[in-house]
């Protein structure tokens, strides 16, 4: 009897020692109690497989899901290969993110898989899904606040997420609303999105990650927000299937997700009385500056730099005002204006309140002589504090304007060129005389004057100037011949060249930068009224005489005798 039961015991455990070796499919559910809408993860395990296996295309049939449940996501994985009483076994892991969409409980079937050996099964799965309303404190809470919930168009205002969890929660995305408001989030120095602090609530210590957005509301009326969410990841809480069942430890993460609750707003529509131009600030600041010296008087068709900067302080995130329209032409004065410059940073007081900068300038030349005043400059806006009107105007200015164009000399008579003067006195009873000095004077002019042309020949090629084009190649080419200018001249070689050999040369550098700015800017010029400017600057122009350095010779100290 002894040795049956022997036997037996022997029998039983050679067949029980190859099932522990044979290829398995194992289930898990992490967790195993859900709610309604909660993301959790199902893994499937195919324990011992063959090289086959892993290399086949074969997955877990998934069609016999219940419509409970909808699959978002997929992963397979096959870890190494681990050393289990010195034989090397392989897995291939199967993850799917499941959510689940109605409460109750539920048996997930078996799942089949075909393998080398054929068609493994899992065992049933239990599940308890529980209502949303039924369910104990909530792990996470996600909270939103406002600064004011009944905002003007365009008035910008705080939206603050709070997240409250304990334990680990990496990867923290939010996402807020985005229909009909701008959401610019307000970052620190160190690019953090969000911010974690520490609290005691209820006597139980709470991590709050918090972030904050600047909101601008873009159309009135009763505004619903819908709800934000955090994305992220946390650890598991079951036991990983590999370390189980094969002592190899991974770290592995669940997706989750946190949804607050929707938001009203009541957004103000701007007063009866408001302006076109409708600006919610908490302040506004006007500056100018003039680049030229306008006092006491200003020559007639000499362009003039004029600079706006306008700081608004609480501006939300609409378009931004065109200070062009400030400024345009009329009867006295031409304006060109090229782009602006925009900056929008945070005040350095509270580091949240948005500070939006705009730097316009202007080139306003005056086309007659006299007093001509310029337009006013004011804006008007909304203050936000004490709710009502505000205007911000620049003081008026009147500029005297002199008309001291020079008189051209005609084509006949000899010009003056911008290095020296010629002038050819003609004696008929000095014959010799006249024809030595003429020598001496073509020989001087060629060997020191780096003018080649005529100036009738000049003359005649500003005069035929039609297209801004035409004018850069003559100037250049004008500036290689005469002033000895390297190729290729370029308008800032010029600037250099008159600067440094030559005085009188303002307005010729006036001309260049408004050709420059032309051509580069895409800004209209009066083709006339610029030639006519550089005529007059060639006719103020005037060469710097060079100082001659003084040479002292030394003598030999011990001279031989």
């Amino acid at each position: 009897m002894k040795t049956t039961q022997l036997f037996c015991i022997w029998t039983l455990c050679c067949l029980a020692f190859p099932l522990s070796a044979a290829t398995q499919l194992h289930v898990v559910s992490e967790p195993n109690r859900l709610v309604i809408g909660q993301l959790f993860r199902l893994r499937i395990t195919l324990l011992d497989a063959s090289e086959s296996d892993i290399r086949s295309s074969q997955s877990p049939d998934m069609r016999i899901l219940p419509h409970s449940f909808s699959v978002k996501d997929s992963q397979r994985i096959v870890p190494p290969p681990i050393n289990i009483n010195g034989e090397m076994r392989r897995q291939i892991i199967w993850q799917y993110t499941l959510e689940a969409q109605q409460a109750g409980t539920f048996t997930l079937p078996a799942f089949s898989l075909p393998t080398t050996v054929g068609v493994v099964y899992s065992p049933p799965l239990p599940l308890i899904i529980l209502d949303e309303a039924k369910q104990a404190a909530p792990q996470f809470i996600l909270e939103t606040k406002i600064s004011n919930p009944n905002p003007y168009l365009y008035e910008p205002i705080y939206y603050t997420l709070r997240l409250y969890y304990q334990g680990e929660l990496r990867d923290l995305q939010p996402t807020p609303p985005s229909d009909g408001v701008i959401m610019e989030h307000l970052g620190n120095p160190m690019g953090k999105v969000i911010q974690n602090h520490r609290e005691v609530i209820n006597n139980q210590e709470v991590i709050i990650g918090e972030v904050v957005y600047l909101l601008t509301p873009l159309r009135t009326g009763a505004l619903t927000l819908e709800a934000s969410k955090m994305t992220g990841l946390r650890p598991d809480e079951q036991h990983n299937i590999l370390s189980h069942n094969t002592n190899f430890s991974t770290i592995n993460y669940l997706p989750v997700e946190i949804n607050s609750r929707p938001i009203e707003l009541n957004v103000q529509t701007p007063p009866p009385n408001a302006p076109a131009l409708w600006l919610p600030l908490k302040k506004l600041t006007l500056t100018q500056t003039w680049t030229n010296n306008i006092q006491p008087t200003t020559p007639i068709g000499v362009p003039l730099l004029f600079t706006i900067t306008l700081t608004a302080e609480g501006m939300g995130g609409q378009a931004l005002p065109n200070l062009k329209d400030l400024l345009t032409n009329t009867q006295d004065f031409r304006i060109r204006s090229p782009s602006p410059e925009r900056q929008r940073t945070l005040a350095t007081t509270d580091g949240k309140t948005p500070v939006n900068k705009i730097t316009q300038q202007f080139s306003i030349t005056p086309l007659k002589a006299g007093e001509l005043p310029l337009p006013q400059l004011k804006i008007q806006w909304w203050d936000t504090e004490n709710k009502t009107f505000q205007l911000t105007e620049l003081p008026s200015q009147t500029l005297q304007v002199i008309d001291n164009t020079p008189i051209i000399q005609p084509e006949n008579t000899p010009a003056v060129t911008q290095h020296f003067h010629i002038t050819a006195y003609i004696y008929e009873s000095i014959i010799a005389l006249c024809g030595l000095l003429l020598s001496w004077g073509i020989y001087y002019r060629w060997t020191h004057s780096p003018q080649k042309l005529s100036a009738r020949y000049w003359r005649k090629q500003w005069q035929t100037i039609e297209d801004i084009f035409t004018f850069q190649q003559q100037v250049q080419h004008y500036a290689q011949i005469t002033w000895q200018v390297a190729p290729p001249a370029t308008f800032s070689r010029i600037t250099q060249t008159l600067q440094k050999n030559y005085v009188g040369h303002e307005l010729l550098i006036i001309v260049c930068k408004t050709l420059e700015s032309a051509i580069y800017g895409k800004q209209p010029i009066d083709i006339p009224t610029l030639r006519q400017q550089w005529l007059i600057g060639l006719h103020q122009l005037r060469y710097k005489k060079q100082k001659k350095q003084r040479i002292i010779t030394l003598n030999t100290l011990n001279p031989s005798p």
